[in-house]
């Protein structure tokens, strides 16, 4: 008999696929951190707009699920046209499970999954900076495993929520509006970089709206915008949890908790804890204005997450944002991710295609 399994997930699959997460802490050089998605998977992990597929790992002899991983298709500018693209994430597997060749056998239902289907041309992924095992096991060309191809950095920047003042005024230009007003305008911001989603008015936007108390802000005129941002609570459906700390932050904790009360700022909470933040969407600034732009929206999303009680907001950036050096200066904490261009047909970069237009990926959904 078979031990192990490969299928997709369905609904009832719920409950197991949230403890394989609860499961499966990951290491940075800050924390060893869960993402978790109580109380629904499914609701947290699977964005409207997009195609989402998650094959499972059964144990069957203990009837259990003790891995999985997610295709998600969506329509993304490739190049300034609709393309669809996917995103392979979420790879889990439970630390006694390991070393048993189940990922590479996952990678092979994947394929299979990859060539049964309407299928992209290729996807994109991402591995957090410090998981050393991934990477190793990921980017090894095993036989049925895809091509890896470093595409550059992805930043999660924590930024405090009462970080203004002199970095950060008011303006009286920027201008909160509705996210579906917006479709058109940052449809046209957004085909200025690779992997920009091409949203709809029944997407995520809307969803960003129904589920996560989204505000979306603007700088500019209607007709030329300067820059964009928005912000969304995702804290009821999807959760950081900070498991623990390296032995170098444990004994420093207390000593800098003394000088962020000083400073007003977050404290480090003893773990485990839900890390407590909103997460900034559609940080975007048009390629004719210069990169400190960003600033006053930016900062209208950090009045907004004060007004909700969050300690940080989160702020994602690809190295290649002309921003990202400006906003990584404001960012209290920051956690690093590589991003990879996958393809079971591209062995070489080039035949991608892409024309160097900077990377954007959007955190609210990875």
């Amino acid at each position: 008999m078979v031990r192990y399994v490969f299928d997709l997930a369905s609904s009832t699959d719920d409950a197991q696929l949230r403890n394989v997460l609860r499961q499966t802490p990951m290491k940075s050089a800050l924390a060893t951190i869960t993402y978790e998605s109580e109380p629904s998977f499914f609701q947290s992990s699977c964005p409207a707009g997009a195609d989402t597929d998650i094959i499972v790992c059964r144990d069957t002899d203990r009837d259990v699920t003790v891995g999985f991983g997610c295709r998600s298709i969506r329509t993304m500018f490739v190049n300034g046209q609709e393309t669809q693209i996917g995103y392979l994430s979420s790879l889990r597997c439970i630390p006694e499970y390991r070393n048993q060749g189940l990922v590479a056998r996952g990678y092979r239902a994947m394929r299979k999954l990859h060539h049964s289907t309407k299928k992209p041309e290729w996807y994109f992924s991402t591995i957090l900076q410090g998981n050393r095992p991934a990477r190793k096991l990921l980017t090894s060309g095993r036989v049925g495993l895809p091509f890896y191809h470093a595409a550059g950095r992805f930043s999660t920047f924590l930024i405090p929520a009462n970080t203004m003042g002199k970095k950060l005024k008011p303006d009286s230009s920027v201008q909160a509006v509705d996210g579906p007003q917006l479709l058109d305008e940052i449809r046209d911001l957004g085909r200025q970089y690779q992997l920009f989603p091409a949203y709809t008015s029944d997407g995520w936007i809307r969803q960003c709206e129904e589920m996560y108390a989204a505000k979306f802000f603007v700088s500019g005129d209607k007709d030329n915008r300067d820059a964009v941002m928005g912000v969304i609570d995702q804290r009821r459906a999807k959760q950081l949890v900070v498991k623990s700390y390296p032995r170098w932050l444990q004994l420093c904790r207390q000593p800098l908790n003394c000088w962020y009360r000083l400073k007003r700022l977050p404290v480090i909470h003893k773990p485990p804890y839900d890390f407590n933040y909103v997460t900034a969407v559609l940080p975007l600034v048009s390629p004719k204005i210069n990169a400190e732009s960003i600033l006053p929206v930016l900062n209208s999303v950090l009045v907004e997450a004060m007004q909700q009680q969050a300690e940080y907001v989160a702020v994602g950036m690809h190295e290649s944002h002309k921003s990202y050096p400006l906003v990584r200066k404001l960012s209290k904490h920051t956690f690093d991710a590589e991003v990879f261009l996958v393809s079971w047909q591209f062995n070489d970069e080039s035949l991608f295609g892409l024309d160097g237009r900077p990377t954007y990926l959007e955190l609210g959904w990875l």
